[in-house]
């Protein structure tokens, strides 16, 4: 029992060369003591006795020893390994990126995009890496649309404005669908309409009319009507961005004085475009040049309040009523040598607020493209009935 627990208390290698150099060396000092005694008996000489217990004492110094050389190297030598526990495996977590990259949906952000995108590129792991990756890449579009429209709110351009819309109607996630949309729609700019740009023809009461869509057709656009117009009346409807930035639908008729009835009938094809392209009701803007101009006053004397801008030129009216002004903004415009010009200035003043006139130098025909100025058009642009 004592062996046994002796055996186990340490290293076994160490146990048995210790227990057997016991057992030496307990023979080792039987021998000596047998030596002693033949001695004694004088069956041994001196000499032979001498040499035989030195033999004997250095054959047990090196049995003592040798335990305590196994035992010291093997403690310097050996590296102790501790085999109770397996190695630890420690492996990138990929759920908080997966978590962020969900939450991405939501928000959109370039910058979180970015963030995220330059965390997964550290990773060592390429399978993780590359699933992380194409995960983050789906939304790249949708991430690049977002940034578009956010650009749009200081830089607006109709045209991406157009295109932008026009993706966001592809795309089949419902979720980013409705994110984008909410989005865009902030900027108050209408939804783009299903038809194709061009000019469209008519005929009401023996009134051939012309509507003009522009390149980028939206909803709750301004409408241009130009009463008997000019050849550069058609060069804007063909390319108002040679005028300004901004689009809008376009409404002439053909050459000739109207009537007051024809007029009226006018009103309902205007009534029908805006109701046809969606135009916004408070953004109609009507101007004319001479019988043109004549036919402006007119057309705001019988349907005062419904248009948002009128900028009559080189005419007057004899009944010139200035309370159908309240709502339409004015702006007259004579040539330098019409007697018109004072007229106009009369008309505005009678009207009041921001209602102006102006003069161009000339004679009547010098004025009939003056609506194209720059300053103009855009002021007209800018009208709405509040």
């Amino acid at each position: 029992m004592l062996m046994d627990n002796f055996l186990g208390s340490g290293n076994n290698l160490i146990n048995i060369v210790t227990i057997g150099s016991i057992i030496v060396i307990g023979i080792i000092l039987l021998n000596i003591l047998s030596l002693a005694l033949k001695y004694n008996k004088r069956q041994l000489k001196l000499d032979v006795f001498y040499n035989k217990l030195i033999l004997n004492l250095s054959l047990a110094i090196i049995v003592i020893v040798i335990p305590f050389v196994i035992n010291n190297s093997d403690s310097v030598e050996s590296i102790p390994v501790d085999n109770s526990k397996e190695k630890e495996i420690i492996t990138f977590n990929p759920e908080p990126l997966k978590n962020r990259i969900s939450l991405l949906k939501q928000s959109l952000s370039l910058e979180e995009y970015n963030k995220i995108e330059s965390e997964i590129n550290n990773i060592t792991d390429l399978m993780i890496k590359n699933d992380l990756i194409s995960e983050l890449g789906s939304l790249k579009v949708y991430v690049d649309l977002n940034e578009t429209i956010e650009n749009l709110k200081t830089s607006y351009d109709i045209e991406k404005y157009y295109n932008t819309y026009k993706e966001i109607e592809k795309i089949n996630d419902n979720d980013i669908k409705s994110k984008l949309n909410t989005n865009i729609m902030s900027l108050n700019k209408g939804v783009p309409l299903n038809i194709n740009s061009g000019t469209r023809s008519g005929k009401v009461s023996n009134i051939t009319y012309y509507e003009v869509v522009p390149r980028h057709p939206l909803t709750n656009m301004p409408l241009i009507v130009v009463m008997q117009p000019y050849d550069c009346h058609a060069s804007l409807a063909e390319n108002s961005s040679r005028y300004t930035k901004e689009e809008f639908f376009f409404l002439t008729s053909d050459v000739g004085p109207y009537n007051d009835n024809m007029l009226k009938d006018f009103k309902k094809i205007i009534d029908s475009t805006v109701s046809k392209y969606n135009i916004n009701r408070n953004k109609i803007i009507i101007t004319g040049h001479s019988n043109g101009g004549l036919s402006t006053l007119k057309m705001v004397s019988f349907f005062p309040n419904y248009f948002a801008a009128a900028v009559p030129i080189s005419s007057t009216i004899p009944d010139f009523r200035a309370s159908a002004y309240a709502k339409t903004a004015f702006w007259g415009i004579c040539a330098s040598q019409e007697s018109c010009a004072t007229t106009m200035k009369e008309y505005a003043s009678r009207i009041g607020g921001n209602a102006r006139s102006s003069v161009v130098s000339g004679g009547h025909g010098d004025s009939g493209c003056a609506f194209l100025d720059r300053n103009v058009l855009e002021w007209a642009l800018a009208q709405e009935i509040k």
